[in-house]
C-alpha cells in the first residue's frame, strides 16, 4: 500500500513537471510569435498569440499545432490601421529553430479566418485626413454621413469592392474608396457589416504560406 502510494506521489510529480515543461515551452512559442509579428506589422504593442492544442511540445516535435490565434490592436499598414484584429490560423506548422532566433518571418498554415474592426471615429479621421470632409457615424447598424461644420445627415452605404472600402452618400459628389491594408499576405476580406459604432470585416486566408508583409 506504501509502495502504491509512492509510486503513485511520483507519478504525480512526474506529470505536474511535465505540464509545467510544457506550459513555459508554449509561452516562449507565443512571446516568440508576437515579437516577430509586433515587429513585421510595426504593430505599438505587442500582440496577443495563444497557440492550441495539447501537449505543445509533442505537436511542436511533430511540426504542427492546431491553431494560432492572435489578437492585436491599431494593425495595419500606412495611414489605414484597423482598431483592433483577431485571425485564427488553423493546421500551422512551425519551426522550432526559427521561433527561437526569432527569425520566424513566415509559417505554412492550413487555412485562416478572422475580423478586423474599424470604429466610426477611425474612419472618420481616415476620410478627413485624405480631403473627405465628413463624418461618419454607425447608428442602429446604418451608415450616417455628416459634413464637416454642417447639420445636414444622409444616409450612406459601405461596401466592400475586392481590397477596397466604398463609401456612397448623397451629401458626397462621388464614392469614395480607401484601400485596406495588407495584414498578411494573401489575405482577403470576405464581408462587412455594421454594429453599433463600428464596422466589422470578416476576412479569410487560404491554405499555403502565412508571410507577414515585406518591409
Amino acid at each position: 500500500m506504501r509502495r502504491s502510494i509512492i509510486v503513485l506521489l511520483v507519478l504525480g510529480i512526474i506529470l505536474t513537471a511535465a505540464v509545467l515543461a510544457d506550459i513555459f515551452a508554449k509561452g516562449m512559442a507565443e512571446r516568440a510569435v508576437a515579437a516577430s509579428i509586433q515587429e513585421g506589422l510595426q504593430l505599438d504593442d505587442e500582440p496577443s498569440v495563444a497557440i492550441g492544442g495539447f501537449p505543445f511540445v509533442v505537436n511542436l516535435f511533430n511540426g504542427v499545432v492546431p491553431e494560432v490565434t492572435l489578437d492585436a490592436e491599431r494593425i495595419g499598414t500606412g495611414r489605414v490601421r484597423f482598431d483592433s484584429a483577431t485571425l485564427t490560423l488553423e493546421n500551422v506548422r512551425l519551426d522550432a529553430a526559427a521561433l527561437v532566433s526569432g527569425e520566424a518571418r513566415s509559417i505554412t498554415i492550413g487555412g485562416g479566418r478572422g475580423s478586423a474592426v474599424m470604429s466610426a471615429a477611425t474612419l472618420s479621421r481616415l476620410l478627413q485626413r485624405e480631403g473627405v470632409p465628413v463624418t461618419v457615424d454607425f447608428i442602429g447598424g446604418d451608415v450616417v454621413v455628416s459634413p464637416e461644420g454642417s447639420p445636414k445627415q444622409a444616409e450612406g452605404d459601405i461596401a466592400l469592392e475586392g481590397q477596397n472600402l466604398v463609401l456612397s452618400s448623397s451629401l458626397l459628389p462621388e464614392t469614395v474608396s480607401v484601400r485596406l491594408p495588407t495584414i498578411a499576405e494573401g489575405l482577403r476580406y470576405r464581408s462587412i457589416h455594421i454594429a453599433e459604432g463600428q464596422a466589422i470585416l470578416e476576412v479569410g486566408l487560404g491554405a499555403g504560406e502565412f508571410r507577414l508583409p515585406e518591409g
